[in-house]
């Protein structure tokens, strides 16, 4: 699957399961692109998952952002925030939802699949957009 696909799934994911969720008061996502500065994540054959994240996490809010979902950011460059400090930027900002983007890998090729959703308390929307995600994702495998 091509990179610019994997962006466009990710929007799709994250805003048909958001769309739902969607009532009468606004809320904030904050993005967090998982790893950054000297923390590069998994690697694989040369690619970082810190630059993959960032991209990924900056396209997803833009388009988040065009269909009337207010977004904030852990971070836009390639620094390392700790995972106190995330949770500082995101809290600072009003952060109704918190979506942390990662990229995993294993040294053998094939041998994971499926997603991981963590969640600090599991209930009201976030649990729901959660589920949603999870939801979306099985349907596409």
């Amino acid at each position: 699957m091509k990179f610019s696909k994997l962006i466009l799934l990710s929007f799709i994911l994250i805003y048909s399961a958001i769309a739902v969720q969607i009532h009468a008061e606004p809320f904030i996502l904050v993005i967090d692109a998982g790893h950054g500065g000297y923390d590069g994540g998994a690697n694989y054959n040369g690619r970082l998952e810190k630059n993959d994240n960032l991209e990924i996490a900056l396209a997803v809010g833009e388009l988040l952002e065009q269909n009337g979902i207010e977004v904030g950011y852990t971070r836009i460059t390639d620094v390392y925030d700790s995972p106190n400090e995330k949770a500082r930027i995101a809290n600072e900002q009003g952060a109704d939802l918190f979506v942390s983007i990662h990229r995993n890998s294993s040294p053998n090729p094939n041998t994971y699949s499926g997603v991981e959703t963590l969640l600090y308390e599991e209930s009201g929307l976030k649990r729901d957009v959660a589920n949603a995600i999870n939801e979306e994702l099985a349907k596409i495998g």
